[in-house]
């Protein structure tokens, strides 16, 4: 008999460990949590000393501590400095008609001015939006106050010629009359193909005897057959004689 007995406790403690376990498992899945048993209320676990265990988490609430602490010094300093910057500034107005120089956020080097000027406000669409023109080239920009400043005209060394024009050389230098009589008359080449207008000149130059219009290669040619007949000429002068 006390063998049955003794059988039958041991298979109930297997079953109750069994079935505990499940119910723990269950526990946790529903609530996402260790649960508080009733032999943690009476033995009441003693409590964690700092360094003692889990000191990835303890190291964790370090580091957000003194993240908070940094980041409320930085601001109260920020706000001192901005105290001492402001106490002698004045607020500026803008005015439409005013000349304000242009913050350039286009540097292409370190020495290149930070403020572009020739700029003079056209308009106000908002308290402080603006609407800018350079004078130099018409072009029209939105900007903020922030990135204006008032500017003085007497400091501003305006350029003769922006547009230069790209290195050429002529041939030959155009007079100023004929620029100017070709913008007020009207000549017949204008219609004229350019094929016929190569020969109609080449043709005109064969037959003319002004040496003006001819060019120097072929006046040189020229003068060289010249100088040849005539040398000819002269021996066969000199083997008749």
């Amino acid at each position: 008999m006390p063998c049955v007995i003794s059988d039958y406790i041991e298979e109930l403690f297997f079953i109750m460990c069994i079935f505990q376990l499940v119910l723990l498992i269950i526990m946790v899945l529903r609530i996402d949590r260790d649960p508080v048993l009733p032999l943690d209320n009476i033995l009441k676990p003693r409590r964690k000393f700092m360094g003692e265990g889990d000191f990835h988490q303890v190291a964790l609430e370090n580091q957000y501590r003194s993240f908070f602490q940094v980041h409320k010094y930085m601001k109260k300093a920020k706000q001192r400095q901005a105290k001492y910057a402001n106490k002698n500034t004045k607020n500026i107005d803008f005015k439409t008609g005013d000349p304000v120089y242009y913050k350039n956020f286009l540097r292409k080097n370190k020495l290149e001015d930070r403020w572009s000027p020739y700029h003079r406000i056209v308009e106000q669409t908002s308290p402080v939006s603006f609407k800018i023109r350079n004078q130099l080239t018409n072009r029209v920009i939105k900007a903020h106050a922030e990135h204006l400043r008032l500017a003085n005209i007497d400091e501003w060394d305006i350029p003769k010629d922006t547009n230069k024009l790209r290195k050429a050389q002529y041939v030959e230098p155009p007079s100023e009359s004929s620029s100017e009589g070709s913008d007020s008359e009207y000549s017949e080449d204008d219609e004229l193909p350019l094929s016929e207008l190569i020969k109609k000149y080449r043709r005109v130059r064969e037959n003319s005897s002004s040496e003006d219009d001819i060019p120097l290669m072929e006046m040189a040619q020229r003068i060289r057959v010249e100088n040849d007949s005539a040398n000819d000429a002269s021996s066969n002068d000199m083997v008749v004689a």
